[in-house]
């Protein structure tokens, strides 16, 4: 320290210890905002300033995730801020601006009402990586009674009858085993909007299934079944098991469901997972419900050997998410998508979510995004999912 202070010698070797000194204290003046000190107070500040101020004595915020449900219940969002909710997210992955318009303009319409601050999260899309589509199954509902253990009927099956025209939604204190419609509209008429049945037994309901009352006179036709929808087509994986994921999406409309080669089959549309994994990488899919490993993989191809499932196995369909938390994702920043989304984002919400960040780069992009919007004090979340930051 005492060279630093003798600023008065030109000898040549103080001359040197003097400027090195210099440039470390410029070094540390120019550094000072990135000790830990600095930085805990700074990611304070940025975390009220995107977050909001906690409530009461609570010490963590509390997010909760809604969609298009939000927009058809005149409570939902009340009670979800009620139950503690400060922070509502909406995923862009689902939805539209449509959607997303009514669901925040509920949020800031029942919020000051409530006297409860929520912000609004909103997470772009980023790469979509998901199983493809399986072939759609049967046009067939199956219908159960509750049953004990020997098999014999606790409580009947209840079913929610109504005119395919009106499509009145059940009461709100129901909550039926089962939704059908009927074409014959005079029957419901008497009825008003529709009605519950109770089924003793299994039944397998399709389109044209006719529907009998019981009376004095014998069986009466109310009317038939319309409208079954297909049954989600699925497959069912257990630990063992081996699963190939196929890039042909000319396959999504083959029958893939049972492992008659001794392997189940889906595909997956997007490069990003072909051209990113390799053998001995884990691959969890439908949020973790499902855990393998690669065994090999191609520009085709990938074979996976399953890892974690349910005890029964574990159902996997259509349109389910991949993750590939230790590959290097072969992708540039915002999709397209995302680019699109932002525009609504940047004048809707006040934080924006970024999904599958890599490094500083992916920071630095979106970033330059909002430059040109000029949104530079919007609230940013980076998601971690990977292990290559």
């Amino acid at each position: 320290m005492s060279k630093c202070r003798n600023t008065t010698s030109l000898d040549k070797k103080e001359n040197i210890s003097v400027g090195s000194c210099t440039q470390e204290i410029l070094y540390q003046q120019q550094n000072e905002k990135f000790t830990v000190r600095a930085m805990t107070k700074k990611l304070l500040s940025n975390k009220e300033l995107s977050l909001g101020s906690l409530r009461g004595s609570r010490t963590t915020q509390v997010m909760v995730t809604i969609g298009q449900e939000a927009t058809e219940s005149d409570t939902l969002i009340g009670d979800i801020l009620k139950a503690g909710a400060s922070i509502i997210r909406i995923n862009c992955a689902h939805g539209n601006p449509r959607v997303w318009s009514e669901i925040i303009r509920r949020v800031k319409r029942t919020s000051p009402m409530l006297e409860m601050p929520c912000q609004i999260l909103m997470d772009l899309a980023g790469p979509k990586i998901c199983t493809g589509s399986l072939k759609p199954g049967p046009c067939v509902t199956k219908i159960s009674p509750k049953k004990n253990a020997t098999g014999n009927v606790m409580f009947p099956a209840q079913v929610w009858l109504s005119y395919k025209g009106s499509v009145p939604p059940p009461p709100s204190q129901l909550s039926p085993d089962a939704a059908l419609f009927m074409d014959d509209q005079r029957f419901l008429s008497e009825l008003k909007e529709g009605f519950v049945a109770e089924c003793t037994r299994t039944a397998y309901v399709q389109s044209g299934t006719e529907l009998y009352t019981k009376g004095k006179k014998g069986r009466l036709l109310a009317g038939k079944v319309v409208d079954v929808p297909a049954k989600e087509k699925f497959i069912r994986l257990r630990v063992g098991d081996l699963l190939v994921i196929s890039r042909d999406s000319s396959l999504e409309q083959e029958d893939l469901s049972g492992p008659a080669s001794g392997a189940h089959r889906i595909t997956c549309s997007s490069g990003y997972l072909f051209d990113s994994v390799k053998p001995g990488e884990p691959i969890p899919f439908d949020d973790g419900k499902i855990w393998g490993v690669i065994q090999g993989a191609s520009n085709s191809e990938i074979v996976v050997f399953i890892t974690r499932a349910g005890l029964r196995g574990t159902k996997l369909g259509s349109e389910k998410s991949i993750n590939i938390p230790e590959s290097n994702i072969q992708f540039e920043g915002l999709t397209t998508k995302d680019l699109m989304d932002l525009e609504f984002v940047a004048l809707h919400a006040d934080m924006v979510g970024v999904s599958f960040v890599r490094d500083i780069s992916d920071n630095v992009v979106l970033r330059q995004e909002l430059e040109k919007r000029k949104l530079q004090n919007l609230g940013i979340i980076l998601k971690i999912e990977t292990e290559w930051v």
